[in-house]
């Protein structure tokens, strides 16, 4: 019986590292990219939000570190 309520423990456990990873990469991540890139390029770029999608994530990803990186800085001053 425990086996039975162990492996549905981590079954769920699992579902729920993924649910909030993949909210993390496609929401805020994706989010921030595409922002940043409209702002970058004056609205023009990129044109529809599924074509570029993994150029969003990136941008989104170096945008988030950099803003830890400045933040880390100005704090350990």
């Amino acid at each position: 019986m425990s086996d039975i309520v162990e492996s549905a423990g981590r079954g769920m456990l699992a579902l729920a590292k993924w649910v909030v990873i993949y909210g993390f990469v496609e929401f805020f991540l994706y989010g921030c990219g595409y922002i940043t890139l409209k702002l970058i390029c004056f609205g023009k770029y990129p044109e529809s939000k599924q074509q570029h999608k993994n150029l969003c994530i990136t941008v989104g990803l170096v945008v988030f570190i950099t803003a830890i990186s400045v933040v880390s800085v100005f704090n350990s001053q």
